[in-house]
């Protein structure tokens, strides 16, 4: 199984399709999670992150459509399933559909935090990256993925020797039915890419898959902006 990772205005997206060259074992996906949850814990106590950006992605025509296509699915399989108790249960429905048309009417935003952990010429920063939406009726609301962790190295003197030493995301797999997963960046790499990296894919079903991609600097330019701006923080201080 190959995974290919797509990077989308910061949302990570993973999709599956044939192909050669990972390895699969198994291991505890809650232990996993665990340590995902306390890196990406951006409002606990003494956690001492500040806001680094904040950017609007508007919700597309698409998503919206999807949304409502899910709710019609939704109320007409009720009505054939039991007729008799379909009223009720497209009651709870429309609830929820009020609900996300006023996610929708809404605003998106991916938010990014940073952490200073080393000072001085080759400063080292923790970044960490959510969304954020705030709803129509003023209610925010922090979705549970996608999220991603970095830990960067700067060369304040060189833009060329800058590099990402891990990297940890949560996302979902919508080729599995949503199902959850959360990979690993396995090397050091370059933050302007153009190289091959290393995958560790962790699965909801405690299942680990390896594999070795290639990190184009055309996906790299992509969150380019995010790391020039760390770097301005982190070489100022």
């Amino acid at each position: 199984m190959r995974k290919i990772l797509t990077v989308l205005s910061a949302f990570v997206v993973i999709s599956c399709s044939s192909g050669n060259g990972a390895s699969t074992t198994k291991l505890n996906y809650l232990e996993v999670d665990n340590f995902f949850s306390s890196k990406t814990d951006i409002d606990g106590k003494g956690s001492q992150y500040s806001l680094l950006l904040k950017k609007e992605v508007p919700f597309t025509s698409e998503e919206i459509l999807r949304t409502e296509k899910h709710y019609k699915a939704i109320k007409r399989a009720m009505a054939e399933v039991n007729p008799a108790t379909a009223g009720y249960y497209e009651q709870i429905t429309d609830r929820e559909q009020l609900e996300s048309k006023k996610i929708f009417s809404g605003k998106r935003f991916t938010v990014n935090y940073i952490k200073i952990v080393e000072k001085g010429e080759y400063p080292t920063v923790l970044l960490n990256e959510r969304v954020e939406i705030v709803k129509s009726d003023g209610g925010v609301l922090y979705p549970k993925y996608p999220k991603t962790f970095y830990t960067v190295k700067f060369d304040c003197g060189n833009p060329h020797n800058d590099s990402i030493k891990n990297m940890y995301a949560k996302s979902i797999i919508p080729e599995k039915g949503n199902a959850e997963v959360i990979f690993e960046l396995l090397n050091p790499i370059r933050v302007t890419g153009g190289e091959k990296i290393k995958l560790r894919y962790y699965f909801s079903n405690n299942t680990v898959t390896d594999e070795e991609m290639y990190y184009s600097r055309e996906t790299a330019e992509s969150s380019m902006y995010i790391f020039d701006k760390a770097k301005q923080v982190a070489c100022a201080g």
